[in-house]
Parts: structure tokens; C-alpha cells; sequence
């Protein structure tokens, strides 16, 4: 056994038998589901995958659940909206078959969003998910979790493909999931938001991946997307504001007195 594919879900019928049938020539397949009400599960089951029940504890806890249930010298990790077209597994089978392969390996992903890939300000989009088991796993981060490497990394050449967001209500409410749990930790850690990061630094991001890096190259789904990424950091730090008890009456001056 060489390679042992990793999936956390939840209500993902709609993406697991893709994904699924994108690593048909893996060794092992290790689903963790957390509770999904639709088919998730029975899907799961019929192409092949060990599926395992847990509790949601977090993206990063679910995962390294799985990890650990899996039983390959190697860990491709994956969600359940993601592909693995031909050429990518074929040189992942390579490199993990090669005599000296380094301890992981970031893999770019084509991100699709509405229906249509952004080909311009996310990407390229590298992810780190080809690595030895025992060598990495990730992070505590309650979203946007990453893996953490002792060893060799690089990158592979061929790319993944990301479903994600079929339309505008999907990333929205994403959005909202996110930024809650993302307030969450930031006011039990003490963090507190300033004016820069409130008003200034939203504006920032769109500016440079809309602008900057050619978003507006990507019609009208790259406007509406990179709309919606800004808003994500304006809405992230007025949650978390709310969250720690700060009035918003007197919020410009409170603010901006700390950016000072």
C-alpha cells in the first residue's frame, strides 16, 4: 500500500462520488463524515471508501482524524468538492514511487467558482497535500487549516481542480460559517481589530487580486468573487468586534485612535 486518500464530509452528495472516482487508483480511501443527513455516506461506501463517523470538532481535528485511520506510508488529502485529473495522479504515483521523493509536495489548485475557473487573482493557488504519515499534519485552526511539515517540501507540476461555490448564495453563506467560527478563536486569543484591518486592508485585498493580479480578467464572475473575498475580512473583523463586547457607537474613532 502507497497512497491513502483522506476526505472529511458533511453533506457532500453532490461532490463525493467525483471526487471519489478521481482517485479510483489510490490504495486506500479514508472518508470522515460528521453527520450528514443525505447520501454522503451510502455514496462513500459503494466506491470503495473505509468510512468513519466523528463528531465535528474542527476542519483541522477532522482531518488529522483521518490521518491517523489511514494505513499507506503516504497522505493525499483531499475535500470532497476537489479532482484529481489523470496526469496529476500519474505524477503523483511517480514521485511517491521514486527513490528519493522529498517529505511533501504543494499542489496547485484550478479554482472554479459559479461555474467558471478564476484564472487570474487566486492563482495559482498551491496547497500542501502529498506528504509522508508521521512527517506532517495540520495545524489547530478552526478554517483555512494548512498542513505542517518536518522535512523536504516541493511543488508538483500538474493540478488539482477545485468545485467549489456552484452560485452566489453558496459563497455567501460559506462566508458566514467561516467568519463566525474565524471570530470565534480571534476573541479567545485576545486579538483585537483595528481600524486598518476593519476599513483599510479589505479594501487592500480586492485591490490586489482583482486589480493587481487580473481578477477583472475573469468577467463577471471574478468581479462578484473578489467582492465577496474583500467582504469576507470586513465581516470577519465586525464579528469579532460584536463578539468582544465593543459598542458600535464611537467604532470610527475607537478604531482608528488604536491604529495610531
Amino acid at each position: 500500500m502507497r497512497v491513502s486518500v483522506v476526505i472529511i464530509t458533511k453533506n457532500e452528495e453532490e461532490n463525493i462520488k467525483r471526487c471519489l472516482k478521481s482517485v479510483y487508483w489510490a490504495d486506500e480511501k479514508i472518508v470522515v463524515d460528521s453527520g450528514s443527513s443525505d447520501s454522503t455516506v451510502t455514496q462513500a461506501r459503494k466506491m470503495g471508501a473505509r468510512v468513519f463517523k466523528l463528531r465535528w470538532k474542527g476542519y483541522a481535528s477532522q482531518k488529522n482524524y483521518a490521518i491517523n485511520k489511514a494505513r499507506g506510508p503516504w497522505i493525499l488529502s483531499l475535500d470532497a468538492d476537489e479532482e484529481i485529473p489523470r496526469e496529476l495522479a500519474d505524477e503523483i504515483k511517480r514521485v511517491v514511487s521514486s527513490v528519493k521523493p522529498a517529505d511533501g509536495y504543494y499542489i496547485n489548485r484550478r479554482n472554479f467558482f459559479y461555474g467558471k475557473e478564476l484564472r487570474h487573482g487566486i492563482s495559482p493557488d498551491f496547497q500542501l497535500r502529498l506528504f509522508r504519515k508521521g512527517q506532517g499534519k495540520f495545524a489547530d485552526s478552526e478554517v483555512h487549516e494548512a498542513v505542517e511539515i518536518n522535512g523536504e517540501k516541493k511543488r508538483l507540476e500538474s493540478s488539482m481542480l477545485h468545485f467549489s461555490k456552484p452560485d452566489i448564495r453558496a459563497h455567501i453563506e460559506s462566508l458566514n460559517s467561516y467568519t463566525d467560527l474565524e471570530a470565534g478563536r480571534a476573541v479567545r486569543i485576545g486579538y483585537r481589530p483595528t481600524g486598518y484591518s476593519v476599513f483599510i486592508r479589505p479594501g487592500f485585498i480586492f485591490l490586489k487580486n482583482y486589480i493587481f493580479k487580473l481578477g477583472l480578467l475573469d468577467g463577471k464572475e471574478g468581479l462578484v468573487f473578489n467582492v465577496i473575498n474583500a467582504m469576507y475580512y470586513f465581516i470577519k473583523e465586525i464579528k469579532i468586534l460584536e463578539k468582544s463586547g465593543l459598542k458600535l457607537t464611537g467604532l470610527f474613532s475607537t478604531l482608528f485612535r488604536r491604529a495610531r
